[in-house]
């Protein structure tokens, strides 16, 4: 009806309005916070990866002509920095949207991501490491990953996977080794710290 009567401009209007509604819906519907009257779409991109799944956010990615990169590294966030079991798979899905986002975002990501992950969690440090190493150029931050990776290995076998509570915190014993080993060390514990 718009555009019989000349009104292309409100019919364009009228189409955003309906595509905002209905993500409008599915943001309610994920409890995602917004604000109808100020609707940013790349601010709902973060919460609906981890809401609704990569899917729903490449979806909303296309609906709003934003870069699915961007669904993708987010995505790769929110599995890092998340609760669940860092298993194979999660490792292959990590790995996968990776490889879908822009390197150097993604290398920003694992810089900061380091450290934000429980010291405990060798996986997922260990993961973080990997792309991060992955995208760097030869230097002291890729020889410094190669060594944080060789160091989570060696964890690995001092204390196995079964109680990860018993595992040193790796970004204590990084930055400071000797406050962490000393309480450590007794002629029982020797043969485990070199093992």
């Amino acid at each position: 009806a718009a555009r019989a009567w000349g009104q292309e401009g409100f019919a364009a209007q009228a189409l955003a309005l309906a595509r905002n509604a209905s993500w409008w819906n599915e943001l309610k519907r994920l409890n995602v916070p917004f604000d109808p009257n100020s609707f940013a779409h790349a601010d709902a991109a973060p919460a609906l990866v981890g809401g609704g799944g990569l899917d729903l956010a490449l979806s909303f990615s296309a609906d709003y002509a934003l870069p699915a990169s961007t669904a993708h590294v987010l995505h790769v966030e929110n599995l890092l920095l998340g609760d669940s079991k860092c298993d194979a798979a999660m490792r292959r899905e990590i790995a996968t949207s990776a490889e879908r986002s822009e390197p150097e975002t993604v290398a920003r990501l694992m810089r900061a991501a380091v450290g934000r992950i429980e010291g405990r969690d060798y996986e997922r440090i260990d993961v973080a490491l990997e792309l991060l190493a992955a995208r760097l150029p030869d230097g002291d931050e890729l020889r410094r990953c190669v060594r944080g990776r060789q160091l989570l290995s060696r964890l690995r076998v001092v204390v196995p996977d079964v109680d990860t509570s018993r595992r040193l915190n790796f970004h204590e014993l990084v930055a400071s080794p000797w406050p962490v080993l000393k309480p450590l060390l007794a002629p029982n514990t020797i043969e485990n710290l070199t093992a």
